[in-house]
Order: C-alpha cells, then structure tokens, then sequence
C-alpha cells in the first residue's frame, strides 16, 4: 500500500500528465505554467478543467485517473461536505476536496513519518542501549537511571506542551515523536548486547587486537539488531497512532496539508449528517495499524529461533 501511494501524482492530482497545445507539449507534473500559455486571460495558474475544451480544440491532454487534487475543491455540490458521487467516489470534506484523494496523500505522509521516526529512534536506542550493555557498569547504571526517568514521563502530555510552546509544525513534531520512542529499541538493544558481548566471536576479535569501538560497532551492533528489526513495525504503529492523534487536535501537520488525524476530526464534527467523512478515515486508521501488526507478527515469527 506504501508503495503504491508513493507515485499517487501519476494517479491522483488536478494538474494533466501531459499536454500537447498547438504543436508544443507541456509537463504540468514537472513545471509550472501560466494560464495564458494555453489561451487563458488570467495571470496565475491554469485551471485545467475549465481550459479542457481550449486544449482539446488545438491538441490533447492526459489527465490522471482521478483527476482531483489533494487541496481541490469540487465547486458542482451544493453544499459541503457532499455525499460520495461519480465525481468524487468517497464524498467530499467540509471544504469540498475530494476524500479518497486525501485519504491516499494522509496515508502516505503518515507512513514516510513514521519510518522517519523509526529511523530517528532506532538509532538513538542501537548507541544508547549498545553503550549500556557492552560497556556496562556505571555507564550502564547511570544511562539507565535517565532511561527510567524519562520513560516515567506521560508522552502525550509532554508533546502536548511542546506543541503548545512552539510553532506546531513537521519539524516539531518528529522531534515530539522520536523523543519518546527510541526509549522500546534501547531497552532489547542493552539486553542482546548484554547476551552477545560474552560471545566467542567476541572474545576471538579481542584476542586478534581489534579496539573495543570496532568490536562494539562491527560484531556487537550487528548480531544484537535482530529484536529491533522484529520491533520495527509495532514502532511504526505507535508513531501513526500519535501522528493521528496530534493531528486530531490540531497539534501536528498544518492545513492545507492532507492527514488522517485532520479528517479523523471532520468526521467528528459532522458525525450526524456526513457518515463517510466519520467511516473512511477511521477504516483507512484501522487497516493501517491492523495491517502493521500482522506484519510485525509475522517477522516475529519469521525471526523466531524456536520456530520449526
């Protein structure tokens, strides 16, 4: 699904693919063009719909299969948000865009943060819990005190203030995110390095005079990382989850941008009268971390040693 949605411009969006226009080709993906360049008299952009039949008389476009934008408003409808229709198959929101088209871009930009957030926490939790279990004593003892004391904060409320504080914005918001996560790979990192530090393998690398940075960072990262790759799904999982969340209450990725915590919280506002913009985005939430779970079961039981 992640890959599909990654070209979703081919696909999904308000601009053709393709334009021939008196005898010169256009790439409106790839640039972007003045209305009077196809016969328009307005000196912004061009809107494609409305020049179709001006095109079409000096030459031809390719429009994508859906051809509405993610920040698109459908001006036919009467009233807002409108019911799910030929032209726009899931309805449209409160502001007449198109709710498919949105769902796709929410879900792809909450997949792209949330692997960015995977990323981000995997390594600080790889050095951070790595540093714990192969050097161990009091670098262990101290480094875990700060870990248990961070972990005993309450992570929404932290990212709430924060939010609060500054600017909300993307940015802001994977710091919020990754602050808080990291803290699950530290904890199976110190304990694999803990069971592979007294490895043979170890011992031999040692022996053969390889510093202890090359042996931590060259035999102990590598052969501790396999829980991580097992965990790396349920991460994602929660980082959706609060991306959601924050953007439910308005505290994450900023309008005009399409996320699923934004129509989340359509649908709650227009609950009574607009059932499709209360359905779509919490089926697309449900699937989405439904899904991510049987993929983090599945490698789990792919890595599993005890598994026949």
């Amino acid at each position: 699904m992640f890959l599909i949605s990654l070209p979703i411009e081919l696909f999904c969006h308000s601009d053709p693919l393709l334009v021939k226009y008196k005898g010169e080709f256009f790439f409106p993906l790839l640039k972007t063009y003045k209305a009077t360049d196809f016969g328009g008299y307005a000196l912004g952009s061009p809107d494609y719909k409305a020049l179709q039949s001006e095109i079409e008389s000096h030459g031809f476009m390719i429009v994508p299969v859906i051809w509405w934008g993610s920040n698109e408003t459908n001006m036919k409808p009467d009233r807002y948000p409108a019911p799910p229709s030929f032209d726009n198959w899931l309805g449209t929101d409160d502001r007449g865009r198109d709710v498919f088209v949105r769902l796709i871009y929410g879900f792809r930009l909450s997949m792209i943060l949330a692997l960015f957030c995977l990323f981000v926490a995997s390594f600080i939790g790889i050095f951070w819990g790595g540093a714990q279990g192969y050097f161990g004593g009091k670098i262990d003892l101290i480094a875990q005190r700060f870990v248990e004391t961070w972990q005993s904060l309450p992570a929404l409320f932290v990212m709430l203030l924060i939010s609060h504080l500054f600017e909300p914005s993307i940015e802001v918001l994977l710091v919020c995110l990754a602050a808080f996560l990291w803290i699950a790979p530290q904890y199976y990192i110190r304990g694999e390095c803990l069971k592979v530090k007294g490895a043979t393998f170890v011992q031999v690398a040692r022996s053969l005079g390889a510093s202890e940075w090359r042996i931590f960072t060259c035999h102990v990262i590598p052969n501790a990382l396999t829980p991580l790759i097992t965990l790396a799904p349920f991460i994602m999982n929660q980082s959706i989850l609060f991306l959601a969340f924050l953007d439910y209450l308005g505290l994450g990725v900023q309008a005009p941008t399409a996320s699923l915590g934004e129509l989340l919280r359509q649908g709650k506002e227009n609950m009574l009268y607009a059932w499709w913009l209360c359905f779509y985005p919490l089926l697309t939430v449900t699937l989405t971390l439904l899904l991510l779970n049987f993929v983090g079961d599945g490698v789990r039981q792919a890595f599993d040693p005890k598994a026949s």
